[in-house]
């Protein structure tokens, strides 16, 4: 797995790595373009049939390996988990994740629930 000390050499880190080396050498006139990549927002809910995500990567291992492989590529991430309600998980989640129901009652519910949709993983306008 891509957590703990050898984060980066689990076989995602290494492909992410190898993406990264390849779209620097894709700039104009040779220079590197400007990189940027992402923590993805949390998921809102463990077990999200709907698009087979798995809760665990999205909330855990993505928010700890992303950034060590910016470190050791030399681009720069943004931190997308965090603002949109991401914390240590489960210990303040509802069980059953956001609803329409519960959206007024936990913050990061109100991200992901409005009269649109409420799929535990596409952020609302809000």
């Amino acid at each position: 797995m891509c957590e703990g000390p050898d984060a980066l050499e689990c076989n995602y880190a290494k492909d992410y790595v190898e993406m990264i080396d390849i779209v620097k050498t894709l700039g104009e006139d040779g220079s590197s373009p400007d990189i940027f990549i992402t923590i993805p927002s949390p998921l809102m809910k463990e077990k999200n049939l709907i698009f087979g995500m798995d809760w665990n990567v999205i909330n855990t291992v993505y928010p700890s390996v992303i950034p060590k492989i910016a470190a050791s590529t030399g681009v720069e991430y943004v931190d997308m988990f965090t603002p949109l309600g991401g914390f240590a998980w489960p210990d303040e989640f509802p069980e059953n994740g956001c609803t329409r129901a519960n959206a007024a009652d936990v913050a990061a519910c109100t991200l992901f629930c409005d009269a649109q949709s409420c799929d535990q993983v596409h952020p609302n306008d809000a």
